[in-house]
């Protein structure tokens, strides 16, 4: 729910919401897109605690708009702590992510 409140005045809508399990313990930093076909992809941080220093970056995809999710895929696993990532799909469809 999205609602900010100003001397009686809402702005925003109350929606419904569904909420659907990626991945337990984990998926920090999210970043959820909308691909060229339609599908959903989102890239988030697993491999320790939010503040660990061994955590990599990992993608998972959705074909029927978020109710089912496939295995996260390792994106990157470096030797320093990888988060924050940015992710869109290019022009030729070629996905991209840029992270710290």
């Amino acid at each position: 729910m999205y609602r900010m409140e100003f001397d009686d005045v809402i702005v925003g809508a109350l929606k419904p919401v569904k909420r659907y399990l990626i991945v337990p313990m984990g998926g920090y930093f999210p970043v959820l897109i909308k691909l060229n076909n339609g599908n959903l992809a989102v890239v988030f941080r697993m491999g320790d605690y939010h503040t660990g220093q061994r955590g990599r970056l990992e993608m998972s995809l959705s074909k029927d708009g978020g109710r089912t999710w496939s295995i996260p895929r390792i994106v990157t696993f470096s030797e320093t702590d990888d988060r924050n990532p940015a992710f869109c799909q290019l022009k030729d469809g070629t996905l991209l992510v840029a992270f710290a």
